[in-house]
């Protein structure tokens, strides 16, 4: 009996977390710019058979090529820092930490950004 009335408080406490309209709203958004990394390195890249540059200096050039599978890392860990962050967040939901939650998912915002600057620039270069 104890632990059903656990789990009502975990669903109350997630249904909670997700009722806040600044949450869903940077969740939602750093979602989105995952979705569209990953669809910039899968329209601009592919599966190429030849090597793709991966990355380029403005001093050097070229420094790094590889195959079309690596330039797929960049989103695939923009997806592992979405999980990682909204994991923190929800845990400073529940301990009452509100203003880290609130930093957990703007930071996750941010990164997100980075991982689709990252992903259009590697797409670009390729194109």
């Amino acid at each position: 009996m104890a632990d059903d009335q656990g789990e009502n408080q975990g669903a109350k406490s997630f249904r909670a977390f997700f009722q806040n309209t600044s949450h869903r709203l940077l969740i939602g958004v750093s979602g989105f710019f995952w979705v569209l990394s990953f669809g910039v390195i899968w329209y601009s890249i592919g599966n190429r058979e030849a090597t793709i540059v991966l990355h380029y200096n403005v001093y050097f050039g070229i420094d790094i090529l590889g195959g079309w599978w690596q330039a797929y890392f960049i989103p695939f860990s923009g997806i592992g820092i979405w999980i990682v962050h909204i994991f923190l967040a929800f845990s400073f939901f529940q301990s009452a930490r509100r203003i880290l939650c609130q930093i957990a998912l703007s930071s996750l915002l941010f990164l997100e950004g980075m991982v689709l600057v990252a992903s259009l620039a590697i797409g670009l270069i390729n194109y």
